[in-house]
Parts: structure tokens; sequence; C-alpha cells
């Protein structure tokens, strides 16, 4: 597992030997982020990175230039991980890392909204919807912002009627993950 691009391209971060936690392949963050390259300016955002397990989503948005990222997990070892990753690639300036379930962290009214959520759930909890919901109602995702979870290929997602001018930009399937990518009008 690497940083595909940017300051600290060609990085190295360190993963875990646990089944798990289930880090983002490196093929797949690169079509996010290419993906991402045509509907934001990555320099000016604030990331997000839910169910961060290792924390690579958010170390290569800030390795791109994002203003700041929060990595919100709730394995301590994990954590751990995320923290080490970060000073290794120089960037925990720019990092807030919670320890919490995400679950719990996103029913509750956001003290902060992102331009940019990274979201990548245990496949097996089928979140989707969950997230999509919950990002919007409690104001986690800003009004332009982009939203991105990670899924199993046939996990059914679906923007909620009351979930205003959000849509499904794009979706794209890689082996046993499946990427969506959820924009404002």
């Amino acid at each position: 597992m690497r940083i595909i691009a940017g300051q600290r391209r060609g990085l190295t971060l360190n993963s875990f030997d646990d089944d798990r936690i289930r880090p983002t392949k490196d093929m797949v963050k690169e079509s996010i982020f290419n993906s991402l390259a045509n509907l934001l300016d990555i320099t000016t955002c604030s990331v997000c990175d839910l169910f961060a397990g290792t924390g690579s989503l958010g170390i290569e948005a800030l390795s791109r230039g994002a203003a700041a990222a929060t990595f919100v997990e709730n394995d301590g070892s994990a954590i751990q991980l995320i923290c080490d990753n970060l000073t290794k690639a120089r960037l925990s300036d720019h990092a807030q890392v919670i320890q919490t379930d995400a679950v719990a962290w996103l029913q509750q009214r956001a003290e902060k909204s992102f331009d940019l959520i990274l979201a990548d759930p245990p496949y097996a909890m089928r979140l989707g919807n969950f997230i999509i919901e919950n990002s919007v109602a409690n104001g986690y995702l800003k009004g332009a912002g982009i939203l991105v979870i990670e899924s199993a290929p046939d996990e059914t997602m679906v923007v909620p009627e009351h979930v205003r001018n959000l849509i499904l930009y794009k979706e794209k399937k890689w082996g046993e993950s499946f990427i969506r990518i959820f924009r404002f009008r």
C-alpha cells in the first residue's frame, strides 16, 4: 500500500496482517482520485476518511494537497496505525484522528462539515444507504460536497427522495470493490 500521487508520492504506508481491515487497493484509490479531479479542487478541501482503517484514503488526499483531513475509526490498533502513517508521511499537522464508532458518529449532528467524505465501511455491514442519509441529514457533507462510498459489488444504494439534489455521479467495479461517487446537482 503506497501513496499514489502528490507530495509524498511513492511512500509505502504501514498496513495490517489482519483480515478484519481491508485497505483500499492502490488501483482503486488511483481511480477514485482521478475521478475526483474532474469534480473538485482537492487543495481547498476538508476531507473525512470514514471507517478509516489504515488511513490510506485520507493520507492520499493530504498528499495531493487537501487542506485538512479527519480520520474516523473505532479500532485502537487501526488508530495507532493511522497515527504512525501520518507521522511517516509527515502529514500529522493537517490531520485530526477521532477514535469512535463511525455509525454512532454519523448519527449525531455534525460539529463540522466536509467537502469530501471517503467512506470504506466493512462490506458485510451494508452501510451505504445509512452513510448517504446521515452524511447529508446531519450536516457532515457540505452543500457542494462529494461523497465516495466503497462497498461490495452487490450492495444496492439509493439516494432517498428527501435528500434533494444529491445524485449518483459515477460508479465502477474493481474485483471485490464497488465505488460510487455522489455529488450535488
